[in-house]
This record gives C-alpha cells, structure tokens and sequence, in this order.
C-alpha cells in the first residue's frame, strides 16, 4: 500500500515561493518528511477552535517576482464540528445539524450531512503525495521555521515546498505546476506556480454567534424540506444526504 504523507489534513495550508532566503538545502529521507508531517497532522487534529486567513496567490512563473495572474483570499473558522470555510470563490458552513456549500462562480448550493473536518478542511488535499512519486526530498532551516521541498516524478505537480514553524502549524505552501502555459504578458510559455498563505492563526478565538449559522442561505420547514433563501433561490440545489444514505 502506498504511504500518503501528505494527509488530507496537509488541508485547506500555506506556500513558500522560491524567494531568495539564502540558507543551503540539506538532503532529508522520505522518512524524516513522513514523519514530521505525521507531528503536523496531529496537531491540527488537537486544536477544537482556531481561526486563520488564506491567500491564494497565482504567479506566471514560479518564482515571486514574477506576473501575478490571479489573488484571493479567505478564512477558516472551526469550533468543535462547527465550521466556516471561504476559499477560492466557494463558501462552506458547518454546525452540528447539516453543512452548506455555496459555489457563486457555479451558482451551486450542496446540501450535505456534517462531516469530520479534523483531517480534510485544514490543509488542501489536492496535493496529497505518495512515496512512489517521490522523486527527491531537501530539507533547510529559515530561524525557527522548517522548509521542506519534495520533487515529484510524473503529475500536473512538479515539486512542493512546504514552510512549517516552530509550533508544528503549516505557515506556507508553494506548488510548483510542470505543464507550460504561454503568457501574453510575457509573450513566451511558463510554468505556473501556486503559492498559499496561512496567516493571523488564533487559537481559542471569540466567534460571533452567526459565524456557523445556515439561515442566509437555507431554511428548513416543519417537513425537514431545504429551500434556498431569496438570495440563492435560482442555484441548483443538490442534496446529497439522501445519495449518501443509499
């Protein structure tokens, strides 16, 4: 069986670009990597509430001083199962009853049962590698922060790198895509480079009394039916529960 050490926890984190902070790489293991990981994964799992801003940052290139092609930002607040997501134009939120997510570009609303976020909401899984792919791991020390760069073999991924602090929290991500692109603004093909932010991490933090509630985008009758409020009444509603059930 393939080991994954990236976890569907190294969910919704954070991007080092290939900035020029001069300290040297040193060769690390497959298992050194796997295992602090391993470390980041169980420290997310102890946290009950915290809060966080994410930056999506797109470059046509894959170094920071090169062409901004695209910047977003948003939020992740949990409380227990309680849970409040805006990332990438796609808002989810989640209590104890039922979770809601909104896509505005698709004009989508998902009805789905409350899930287990612990492991799948903090760092993206989109990014997840497995030690067959693994081409190579380098290691460097940036003060008190742990830089990780892995090197895949095949994929739309051509490398990861990873800047962890000294409290085993993911402070940045950086994906480094292999496939071209060409750039009008540049007038020549580049590889496009992905860089995501994690910054203001509370732990413990004061959540306003809204911040997991579902009534702006659904109410629910006396029959257990969904219907979208005024505002997201033309999006499709798909209802997963009763998918999922079978």
């Amino acid at each position: 069986m393939r080991t994954t050490f990236f976890s569907s926890l190294v969910l919704s984190l954070m991007i080092f670009s290939v900035s020029p902070v001069f300290a040297s790489w040193n060769a690390a293991t497959l298992e050194q990597y796997e295992e602090h990981c391993k470390k980041i994964s169980e420290n997310y799992e102890r946290l009950k509430a915290y809060s966080v801003l994410i930056q999506h940052s797109s470059f046509q290139g894959q170094n920071e001083n090169s062409p901004l092609a695209d910047q977003s930002e948003g939020f992740i607040k949990k409380e227990g199962i309680k849970f409040h997501s805006y990332l990438s134009g796609v808002r989810s939120v989640q209590n104890e009853r039922i979770r809601v997510s909104v896509d505005t570009s698709q004009k989508i609303l998902v009805i789905s049962e409350p899930e287990d976020i612990t492991k799948n909401e903090v760092v993206s899984n989109n990014w997840k590698v497995t030690r067959k792919n693994i081409k190579g791991c380098l290691q460097k020390k940036i003060q008190d922060k742990t830089v990780y760069r892995i090197e895949c073999i095949s994929g739309p991924v051509f490398g990861i790198e990873m800047i962890v602090n000294a409290t085993n929290l993911i402070d940045e991500i950086t994906i480094l895509y292999r496939s071209e692109y060409f750039s009008e603004q540049l007038n020549k093909s580049v590889r496009p480079m992905l860089k995501i932010k994690y910054s203001q991490f509370i732990e413990n933090p004061r959540f306003e009394k809204n911040d997991f509630s579902t009534e702006k985008y659904i109410t629910i009758d006396k029959k257990g039916q969904i219907i979208p409020t005024q505002e997201y009444f033309s999006y499709k509603l798909i209802d997963t529960r009763y998918s999922t059930a079978q």
